[in-house]
């Protein structure tokens, strides 16, 4: 179900969103109306077209492939991820909570998160993050309180684990609850060296 977001008028101005084509700073911006309170909805090219674009022709399967590739200005970030879990194709509107302050009243998300730093990459590595079980996208509030502060999960790389990791900061093998993979034009290695810079 689609929902009201805030559109800032940073937006207009921001140099990357300007890089853009304006069908793609539009498609960005209607994405917001469709994802949850964390900024996470389904990868369906067809179901988004006809919802933000109903009377264009336009091939929204290209429009996600350019939102998922990265920035002119920062080549390590992107506009959105795609991935999916068990079979299931997922998007999530980076730095969603930075600019949308969903209502207090909006469902929790019921879809499962893209990578945190508990789950392996596809090539055996795991993501760089701050704390141990940090999402590296967003932060869910619980009762008010955020949920995945680093020092409140684990000490950062700098101090070493307190989890069971080892020195080096890499968190003990932990069960992964479904198949992930990244969609997109990254590799794991890829995306593994961009979050190390």
């Amino acid at each position: 179900m689609p929902r009201i977001r805030y559109l800032k008028p940073d937006f207009f101005l921001d140099e990357d969103i300007g890089y853009l084509t304006v069908i793609n700073r539009l498609a960005y911006a209607g994405l917001w109306c469709h994802a949850d309170r964390l900024g996470r909805l389904e990868d369906r090219p067809r179901y988004l077209k006809t919802q933000l674009f109903p009377y264009d022709d336009v091939d929204m399967e290209q429009i996600l492939a350019d939102l998922s590739r990265p920035k002119t200005t920062c080549p390590h970030k992107t506009f959105i991820t795609r991935y999916e879990v068990n079979g299931q194709k997922y998007i999530q509107i980076n730095k969603f909570l930075d600019h949308q302050k969903p209502h207090h009243t909006e469902r929790k998300s019921t879809i499962p998160p893209p990578l945190t730093v508990n789950n392996k990459l596809i090539d055996g590595e795991y993501p760089v993050g701050k704390g141990m079980g940090k999402k590296i996208y967003g932060e869910e509030k619980e009762e008010g309180k955020l949920k995945g502060k680093g020092s409140e999960e684990g000490k950062t790389r700098s101090t070493g684990a307190n989890d069971g990791g080892n020195a080096e900061g890499h968190p003990p093998v932990a069960p992964i609850l479904g198949k992930m993979k990244m969609i997109g034009t990254m590799t794991g290695e890829e995306l593994l060296a961009s979050l190390r810079k």
